[in-house]
């Protein structure tokens, strides 16, 4: 696990001189960058060298852990089954922890949001946002499908479980991502890079929390897009405000909270913050089963 970690610091730090903005400052963003070409293709080859390492470390970890039922451990050859919820540890979540932590160091590298009020558009922020949103998305879902599951699904009355994309548990658990505009709104008093990482990965942490123990019945591969989207609907809604000419607010310190963190700064929230959610969430959903088991026996 520290050898991943390193690796995916690493791995993001070096994309960092692809995102020089025109003014010559590392950042903030990958569509407005000085040449977004080169931007959006090193960050595509990070996110996908990211994705890797979060699926060999969700396997490596699990490895060995669930046993056949003839008691040999489980092969590593053919992929985990995302539907199969024998216990084991739940590392894919770590392996997406791992992959946030790498993006979350990068974005305290970079220059905060004014670069982009005032020589930007909070627009095209918003979009870049989507886009996030979009990319995690597939790094989720890739993790669930090779990494393994992130949690053992509890079951509906009949039995069955839910589908992690196409079932009213997934709509219910993504609406849980806007659990980080209220945490955003109230940690994020500053544009300082350290203040809104700690934002948006609490924000994940509720997210993850609420969205967890709301669909209990459903992998929650929709929550780690979902904070990315509902970040960049705060930013849209909140820059629609914004005066023609920002200059006065940002230099008086007075621009709206939701506004401050960056796109990628929710994206690496989402990445940090919601494992660790899910996994708080997964204590009390844990409490709750043995309490209940000895009355359903």
């Amino acid at each position: 696990m520290i050898l991943g970690l390193g690796c995916s610091i690493l791995m993001f730090l070096l994309i960092k001189p692809f995102l020089l903005s025109g003014t010559g400052t590392f950042g903030p963003t990958v569509l407005q960058a000085e040449s977004p070409g080169p931007a959006i293709v090193a960050v595509l080859v990070a996110l996908a060298a990211g994705t890797a390492i979060a699926c060999l470390a969700s396997r490596l970890l699990a490895f060995g852990d669930v046993p056949l039922e003839d008691g040999e451990p489980f092969p590593s050859e053919p992929p985990i089954d995302p539907h199969d919820d024998r216990p084991r540890p739940r590392s894919s979540g770590t392996g997406m922890l791992i992959i946030g932590i790498g993006l979350g160091w990068t974005c305290l590298q970079l220059e905060p949001v004014q670069t982009v009020i005032l020589d930007g558009s909070t627009g095209l922020l918003a979009a870049e946002g989507m886009l996030w949103g979009l990319l995690v998305l597939l790094m989720a879902a890739t993790v669930l499908r090779i990494g393994g599951p992130y949690v053992n699904l509890m079951q509906n009355d009949d039995g069955s479980t839910d589908h992690w994309a196409n079932s009213v548990a997934a709509i219910k658990l993504a609406a849980c991502g806007a659990c980080v505009l209220p945490v955003v709104w109230l940690i994020a008093q500053s544009p300082m890079k350290g203040q809104v990482v700690i934002a948006t990965t609490l924000g994940g942490v509720a997210a993850g929390l609420v969205g967890r123990l709301a669909s209990p019945t459903v992998q929650p591969v929709l929550l780690f897009p979902a904070v990315c989207v509902f970040g960049a609907l705060g930013q849209w809604v909140a820059g629609l405000w914004l005066p023609s000419d920002p200059t006065a607010l940002v230099a008086a310190g007075q621009l709206p909270a939701i506004v401050l963190p960056l796109p990628i700064d929710y994206a690496a929230g989402a990445l940090i913050g919601v494992p660790i959610g899910i996994s708080w969430a997964n204590s009390f959903l844990e409490k709750q089963d043995s309490s209940q088991s000895p009355a359903t026996t």
